[in-house]
């Protein structure tokens, strides 16, 4: 697997996690949504300092071909065994978001807070 297979797989699951909230609370996001999902997920990596090799724009490079803005210690340029999966261990709301929240940040063993899913589920539905 190349780098570039990694972050589309990155980009899949957490996109994937952000559809799966919104159907859990009976929104399609896709259609339903004001925002694209590209959007959703660009703020909660930036909100939780997550890895996002991706983000380009026409003044700022990639974060791997220049400094990196998160600092992001599992970086898949450093690291291809950082774990990007989306795996809620249950279908409950507060297990979904935390899921997406490891996934955003690539750690399936960070712990989020109260603070960090409440947030998670306002930048979805911003």
């Amino acid at each position: 697997m190349d780098f570039e297979d990694l972050i589309c797989m990155s980009i899949d699951e957490v996109e994937y996690g952000i559809c799966c909230i919104a159907q859990r609370f009976g929104v399609d996001i896709i259609d339903g949504n004001e925002r694209f999902i590209g959007d959703i997920r660009e703020d909660l990596t930036s909100e939780f300092n997550g890895c996002c090799p991706y983000f380009e724009s026409e003044d700022k490079a990639p974060c791997y071909l220049s400094k990196c803005r998160y600092g992001c210690e599992y970086c898949p340029v450093k690291n291809y065994e950082a774990d990007y999966k989306y795996n809620p261990k249950s279908d409950k709301i507060e297990d979904m978001v935390i899921a997406l929240i490891k996934a955003v940040k690539a750690d399936q063993s960070y712990v989020p807070t109260e603070s960090e899913i409440s947030k998670a589920i306002e930048i979805i539905f911003d």
